[in-house]
């Protein structure tokens, strides 16, 4: 995928499905961070351990949306409203 290209894909997005051609599994991220050279800087959840991963934007094939960021906040909000409601005795 060309660098132009995976930007407009993830813009707005907070966390996004990637599919590379040499994984045998698409991968949900977060944090993405794309360097001026086009190294794409990820991390992901692998068996219970978190890896930060540095990669080449050209090894995308697919980018598909998960959660775009007004998602993801108004589903904060959300929890900080039923947080706040229910008090501090725990859930």
């Amino acid at each position: 995928m060309k660098l132009e290209e995976f930007n407009q894909a993830i813009k707005g997005q907070h966390t996004v499905r990637l599919e590379f051609p040499h994984l045998s599994r698409k991968l949900e991220v977060s944090d993405l961070t794309v360097g001026e050279s086009g190294l794409l800087i990820y991390t992901y959840w692998d068996s219970d351990v978190c890896r930060e991963v540095l990669t080449r934007v050209s090894e995308v094939i697919e980018v598909k949306s998960v959660c775009t960021i007004e998602d993801w906040n108004a589903a904060c909000d959300h929890w900080d409203t039923l947080h706040d409601l229910h008090g501090l005795a725990g859930f």
